[in-house]
């Protein structure tokens, strides 16, 4: 299992949403401070199959847990996974 360090102090996520509705509100989150560190939202890419509906969230704070993004980003839609 991959070790993380947590001195760089922020890591990235994908998150899957139900439909392209809560995806492309999620877009919203673009820029917007989370612990003081601004996040960097985009659609996924075509890379993905479910493209229309994941987003890549760069940026996060190495301290933030996986419910607390669950709780921020399910202001936008419902999250699939």
């Amino acid at each position: 299992m991959q070790k993380y360090s947590e001195s760089k102090g922020t890591k990235n996520c994908y998150i899957l949403y139900k439909d392209t509705k809560g995806a492309e509100a999620a877009l919203e989150a673009n820029n917007q401070l989370l612990d003081n560190l601004h996040l960097r939202v985009t659609l996924a890419g075509k890379k993905s199959e479910d493209f229309r509906t994941t987003i890549f969230v760069g940026t996060i704070p190495f301290i933030c847990s996986e419910e607390e993004l669950r709780a921020f980003f399910s202001q936008f839609g419902e999250i699939d996974y």
